[in-house]
């Protein structure tokens, strides 16, 4: 399946976000994936982002990844508010929402960073029902509101990731671990926080379709999905679907 992704634009109290996506009419699963910090430049055209974007569109999701405000063709400026980036992350689910009312699966994914804002999102929103997280950064970011958590999911941890040790990372998920069949952890010997060498980077991709063949029913049919991505420079509005606030 190539080439089926477009750019978008979709309408959030702070004006329009721009996002990649991928439609499948009918589906019954649908995906977030958040990009890293922004702060620091991440956007969702990162390597990771989109390996995570893909494993979803292979298990056929409809998908969408998004730029933070300030970030592409994404309204305001970046914000050093973490609740604000929250709120951008909510408009995007809100959005998917609108264009599947009757869906039956909705998970949220992310990675560093965007992990953090996805699992606040599991813990906030009951109608998500499973999650894939990579890089969590546990020496920058408070994970503890995850002890409670109830919803299944994959996270996976480079054990060189200068941003977590893995010792935490056990003791953390652990209880939840024990408490949920469908709750895995995965770690990644010799990979950092980047996880974009060829090793790690292929690994990666291989314990999010590994883990999603787990959870997912016994229908859920893999089609290859290898995407053919064009970002305009100029007049995106004319090329794009835009999504008027109401």
């Amino acid at each position: 399946m190539k080439g089926e992704g477009s750019e978008i634009l979709f309408a959030s109290s702070l004006g329009k976000l721009h996002g990649y996506y991928h439609d499948v009419p009918g589906a019954q699963s649908v995906a977030l994936v958040l990009p890293p910090n922004p702060r620091y430049g991440a956007t969702m055209k990162n390597k990771v982002v989109k390996c995570i974007y893909s494993c979803f569109a292979n298990r056929g999701f409809s998908v969408l990844r998004m730029n933070y405000r300030g970030v592409g063709y994404s309204s305001g400026q970046v914000s050093v508010r973490d609740e604000d980036l929250i709120r951008d992350a909510n408009a995007a689910i809100e959005w998917l929402q609108s264009c599947y009312p009757l869906v039956s699966s909705f998970w949220v994914s992310g990675f560093s960073f965007g992990a953090w804002l996805a699992l606040n999102l599991v813990m906030r929103r009951p109608e998500i029902s499973g999650f894939v997280a990579a890089a969590l950064p546990l020496k920058v970011c408070d994970f503890s509101f995850l002890s409670p958590c109830v919803v299944p999911g994959l996270i996976v941890q480079g054990d060189q990731d200068q941003f977590c040790d893995v010792a935490d990372l056990v003791k953390l998920t652990s209880p939840v671990s024990e408490r949920l069949s469908k709750f895995k952890v995965e770690i990644l010997e010799g990979a950092d926080c980047r996880m974009s060498d060829s090793v790690h980077f292929g690994l990666l991709q291989q314990k999010i379709d590994d883990y999603l063949s787990f959870a997912l029913s016994p229908s859920s049919v893999r089609v290859p999905y290898e995407e053919e991505e064009i970002y305009h420079d100029t007049d995106i509005e004319e090329r794009i679907l835009v999504e008027e606030q109401v």
